[in-house]
């Protein structure tokens, strides 16, 4: 009986490790949180072609859209933690908790980190007509017409708008904010002139910024990104203020381990390959691997972050 007893022990432990060593083999769903066609919607879609060859198995793309993105992460939190549902995690899950009295979930507690993939740098914008080509010639002339210049953003709660009001604070400037439904009508309008500045991702205005359409003032990031390597940061401008648009693939906690080191190696695989970062670069993101410890670290550092930041500016969860 005590022999029978261990053989089915020995069996039961054995299974899961079993599963563990072939991951994988079904099909991987990614989940992102956006509506299909929209820059990250075809981030995923390149990363889940080039994926399924790596891993011999199909990888598909379901939108679960709502809530902000919310919806699909909280539909990742809450499945089997086996490997086979992935997030394609971004900077709004970072933020969610300090701008929302709902969220049913906890980014850095409900979610195993596999790989940042790629960011999407922010960068304040304005048109070539107005009378500033730098981020110092605006702060000049916000100060010296307080509360007559304005900026447009994607929407209430985004990281736009959080950069954004970062930026007023620690350059001392009175700005109205305007808020957008989207980052495509702001885009229209700064076009036409008919506002001030934008803040904006990469992937949305770098042909304008090419072309001379629009002027970059400055970028969002810590450091230059290479896609800005001419324009100049925040912090380097002598403002205190980083935000980045991280994206990167999540699963839900309690994946073993091992499955989460394979996905970051075939990741890293994928995101070396030329065709993978020339159709990246070509949309304007940056492309780059991070190992599951360092986008933990980002994650839960930036959600920290974010908290005493949108404590400090008044942001009220809605």
């Amino acid at each position: 009986m005590r022999r029978v007893f261990s053989i089915l022990v020995a069996t039961l432990l054995a299974t899961p490790l079993a599963a563990q060593q072939n991951y994988p083999e079904r099909t991987v769903t990614i989940v992102v949180g956006v509506a299909p066609g929209g820059g990250v919607d075809t981030l995923a879609r390149v990363v889940a072609d080039k994926l399924k060859g790596r891993i011999g198995q199909p990888v598909v793309v379901e939108n679960k859209t709502g809530a902000g993105g919310m919806i699909g992460a909280d539909y990742v939190a809450k499945s089997k933690p086996d490997g086979y549902t992935l997030l394609l995690t971004t900077t709004a899950e970072a933020l969610d908790k300090w701008l929302h009295k709902s969220v049913p979930f906890d980014v850095v507690n409900d979610f195993a980190q596999v790989a940042e993939v790629a960011r999407a740098p922010l960068v304040l914008l304005a048109n070539p007509a107005r009378p500033y080509k730098t981020i110092g010639e605006f702060v000049d002339y916000a100060r010296k017409n307080p509360g007559k210049l304005s900026y447009g953003s994607p929407g209430v709660g985004t990281p736009h708008h959080l950069a954004a009001e970062m930026f007023k604070k620690a350059a001392g400037v009175d700005i109205v904010h305007v808020p957008y439904r989207g980052t495509g009508p702001a885009l229209t309008d700064l076009l036409a002139d008919q506002v001030p500045m934008i803040i904006a991702t990469t992937i949305a205005v770098m042909p304008h910024v090419r072309s001379g359409k629009l002027v970059a003032l400055a970028s969002a990031e810590d450091k230059r990104p290479e896609i800005l390597a001419n324009v100049p940061t925040l912090k380097e401008s002598g403002y205190d203020v980083g935000v980045a648009t991280w994206f990167g693939l999540a699963a839900p906690a309690k994946t073993p381990k091992p499955v989460i080191e394979k996905l970051n190696g075939e990741l890293k695989a994928v995101m070396a390959m030329p065709d993978v970062v020339s159709r990246l670069t070509s949309l304007n993101y940056t492309v780059g691997v991070s190992s599951p410890a360092e986008f933990r670290k980002t994650v839960a550092s930036d959600h920290e972050k974010y908290g005493k930041v949108t404590a400090e500016l008044g942001f009220k969860p809605r």
